[in-house]
């Protein structure tokens, strides 16, 4: 009798044990035998790939900032695309009307 209370909860821990939930800031990943289940697993890829969509767009502003400040300077100096327009002004002189 003993014997078969003790198979019992070795037997309950361990099925306890092949799967678990963990909560993060993601949701709930499901653990199946120390690895994630197929379910988690797409969560996670979702989740990186918005991540990686959310970094290129910030990380792409500088670039869109200094392509429109090009484009002005190329407009306001009245110089081809070809030239190189550099040019500091502050105040009513940053702008030709």
């Amino acid at each position: 009798m003993l014997a078969v209370i003790v198979i019992a909860i070795l037997t309950t821990t361990a099925t306890a044990k092949e799967s678990r939930t963990v909560s993060t800031y993601i949701g709930d990943i499901s653990y199946q035998h120390q690895t994630i289940s197929k379910a988690s697993a797409e969560k996670i890829h979702r989740h990186k790939a918005l991540s990686r969509a959310s970094e290129l767009v910030v990380w792409s502003m500088p670039v869109i900032g200094f392509y429109q400040a090009f484009k002005a300077q190329q407009e306001n100096l009245n110089v081809g695309s070809d030239d190189l327009a550099i040019g500091l002004y502050e105040g009513p002189d940053a702008v030709r009307t």
